[in-house]
């Protein structure tokens, strides 16, 4: 298995979804939030975490999250990678980004969410860990859209259908050696498990626009 290799920390973010909640033609990841398009927001966190360039998962017909990312920072590197194939694991998604990540520090954010404050510490990762979760708790019943962290055991347990806690992971740090594990495993909580992980709440708001059509701006 490989390590970090310079140090180099890479920024992804999966935005190849179909949006089949919402029912739009529009990519999610362009809907306005705030004023301006959910996705900045991810772009801005990742900026801010001072990583050397940024990978966005895409696929064929939303390559206008491409376009509008050129020009919302034009002065920031992007790696656009093209998602193939079905569409709704998010580990396809990653492995999609491999030779982009590979045995680099990874910041994972999703493309259709608010986090506030941003969840990128200098210095995510303790160390022999190779994944931290940044959580946030869940208001209501919306910790089944979610991973949940088992607060006893500190294991995901994605979507549960029974109650296990209010605690969910929404954004990841992880080294080259899980991406190495990501190349083998069928399902990222079932890989998150299988690591050395720890979690942490630090996001204090958590907004889903996938899963609240009312997020947006008009």
């Amino acid at each position: 298995m490989e390590t970090t290799r310079d140090n180099q920390r890479v920024g992804l973010v999966p935005a190849a979804g179909l949006a089949t909640r919402l029912g739009i033609a529009t990519p999610k990841e362009l809907l306005p939030f705030r004023g301006k398009a959910i996705i900045n927001y991810s772009i801005e966190d990742l900026v801010e975490a001072g990583v050397d360039s940024i990978v966005v998962v895409i696929r064929s017909g939303k390559e206008s999250i491409r376009d509008h990312l050129n020009q919302a920072f034009p002065s920031q590197h992007f790696a656009f990678v093209f998602q193939r194939g079905p569409i709704g694991n998010l580990l396809d998604a990653i492995r999609a980004s491999y030779p982009s990540i590979r045995g680099k520090e990874v910041l994972f954010r999703m493309a259709d969410t608010y986090l506030d404050p941003n969840p990128f510490p200098s210095q995510a990762l303790r160390r022999g860990s190779e994944v931290a979760l940044h959580c946030f708790e869940a208001p209501g019943d919306e910790w089944r859209h979610f991973g949940v962290i088992d607060e006893a055991t500190g294991r995901v347990i994605d979507k549960p259908s029974e109650w296990v806690s209010r605690v969910c992971w929404g954004a990841l740090t992880w080294d080259g050696r899980f991406s190495e594990r990501l190349t083998a495993a069928t399902e990222l909580p079932t890989a998150i498990n299988a690591a050395q992980s720890f979690y942490q709440v630090n996001i204090e708001s958590y907004i889903d626009i996938g899963l609240r059509s009312d997020a947006h701006d008009p």
